[in-house]
């Protein structure tokens, strides 16, 4: 149970964020070094999937679920109740339950090191330093190690 709730407060989070930046028309920041090794400082936490296909399911039923909290956010009606209750019945937290078990997505740590193992269109397979398997992750959630 308090990994769910924590997983709800991130995704609340991850969400109010997006859909911010979506409203405001936030610049893409992308920060992938030449040499594929870049220890980085995750800014939020972020779903890894190990294929690629998967990653922009999650991303599309993500943004799906940001369009259905935008008239909430613009209220200012938000509650942290009313995003559980929104988040419980959502396609997003469907499909990501099923995706946790089997394994094919897992929620990746804040400030992890990553090595990039390869480069798609504004996605990257984000290995964790040290780990065999790489899980697509946006360019956007990372940055440089400060």
């Amino acid at each position: 149970m308090r990994q769910a709730a924590q997983f709800r407060a991130a995704a609340m989070g991850v969400a109010i964020l997006a859909t911010c930046c979506l409203l405001l028309e936030c610049k893409d920041h992308n920060a992938i070094a030449a040499d594929n090794w870049m220890p980085v400082a995750r800014i939020f936490g972020e779903e890894g999937c190990k294929d690629k296909n998967d990653f922009h399911t999650l991303k599309e039923l993500g943004e799906e679920f940001q369009r259905e909290l935008k008239p909430a956010l613009q209220s200012g009606l938000m509650t942290p109740e009313k995003f559980d209750a929104m988040y419980e019945v959502s396609k997003l937290n469907r499909w990501l339950k099923q995706q946790e078990a089997s394994g094919s997505c897992i929620p990746l740590k804040d400030g992890i090191e990553i090595v990039i193992d390869e480069r798609g269109d504004q996605v990257v397979c984000a290995r964790p330093r040290g780990e065999n398997t790489c899980f697509w992750i946006s360019n956007k959630s990372i940055r440089p190690q400060q």
